[in-house]
């Protein structure tokens, strides 16, 4: 059965999290390294906010398959958390 990428980005967008990334661990469970449903399962943890899954997710989809898209969502989050400072929030 092929991949339907466009349903775990509809699920991401419409905010079910949790349903995307079902889909999206059932189609690594076929294509354990299908760089695209790896972009995707990224996006779904940005939306948590779960940054270190997010990033691990990109740097796998870049490595998969040269995903452009996956090294500069992984860039930009590595920017951020360089940028976080907990410090400035306790003075």
């Amino acid at each position: 059965m092929p991949i339907d990428y466009s349903t775990i980005t509809q699920r991401i967008e419409e905010g079910q999290i949790d349903k995307a990334l079902q889909l999206a661990d059932e189609a690594l469970l076929v294509s354990p390294a299908d760089a695209q449903v790896l972009y995707l399962k990224g996006q779904a943890y940005m939306k948590r906010s779960e940054w270190g899954q997010a990033i691990s997710c990109f740097r796998q989809s870049h490595q998969a398959d040269g995903n452009a898209a996956a090294a500069q969502a992984e860039e930009m989050l590595n920017g951020i958390m360089d940028f976080y400072n907990k410090d400035m929030y306790n003075q």
